[in-house]
């Protein structure tokens, strides 16, 4: 963070400046991020081999054609249980809605003004 703030302002803002300073920030927080990510899947990978030992199946790779038959997709898309799962998201998405709306509608009108707020008003 502290090498962009100090780097911010210094060039104009063009496509191409913006691609490098994203790219110069993917790469440093790749970088970051790395020793933790090896960290992680040597263990799981560790974990795997204590749990169940090294295992090579390739029968769980090979593709089944009867998996990818249109028919069948058709019907698990347009049977009764699916229709059940849709009309149950739609209403938890309903009462989410309404009880985001009830808790924010009262606030708009102080969230709007802070556009115009200096960082210190904020």
């Amino acid at each position: 963070m502290a090498s962009g703030f100090r780097s911010a302002g210094q060039s104009a803002i063009t496509i191409e400046n913006i691609q490098s300073v994203l790219f110069l920030l993917l790469f440093k927080v790749s970088l970051l991020l790395m020793p933790l990510l090896i960290t992680i899947t040597v263990v799981a990978l560790l974990a795997n081999v204590i749990q169940v030992g090294v295992l090579f199946s390739p029968a769980a790779i090979q593709p089944e054609l009867s998996k990818i038959d249109p028919l069948k997709g058709m019907q698990r898309l347009l049977s009764l249980r699916s229709f059940a799962e849709l009309i149950k998201s739609i209403m938890k998405m309903t009462i989410v809605g309404v009880i985001a709306y009830l808790v924010i509608k009262d606030e708009v009108s102080n969230v709007l003004p802070l556009a115009e707020q200096s960082i210190w008003g904020l």
